[in-house]
């Protein structure tokens, strides 16, 4: 896991890194609780941008962080390595999500198996 998240990092510019972390600086700096709803809520966004890098970075930063993650997240994150043809990294998330006992669902595996079907 680690592994992936030092990846993600050193392929993003400064700039894309301040943008990543923009959300979560305006919440702080607002006092809004930073939880899994808002954090979801930013991987989403990251998932509809085809942002899944970010998207991959915030779940990390959200298990780092000892914020919950849910169905949602994972769900969010594998959708968004699958738009991105990250194949690799959208199995990966799986078995995170399973090693830490998030419930998967129909989405969770039909984004897996999208991913790979797209994968080279």
């Amino acid at each position: 896991v680690s592994d992936m998240a030092t990846e993600a990092n050193d392929n993003c510019s400064e700039q894309e890194q301040a943008a990543l972390h923009l959300p979560i600086a305006v919440a702080v700096q607002s006092e809004v609780q930073l939880d899994t709803i808002v954090f979801n809520a930013v991987i989403s966004a990251c998932e509809n941008g085809g942002r899944w890098d970010e998207a991959l970075q915030l779940s990390f930063l959200m298990m780092r962080s000892d914020v919950a993650t849910d169905t949602l997240t994972f769900n969010a994150v594998i959708s968004a390595c699958e738009k991105g043809c990250e194949w690799e990294k959208a199995l990966q998330c799986l078995c995170v999500m399973i090693s830490r006992r998030v419930r998967c669902t129909n989405i969770t595996f039909n984004s897996a198996i999208s991913a790979c079907e797209k994968g080279e």
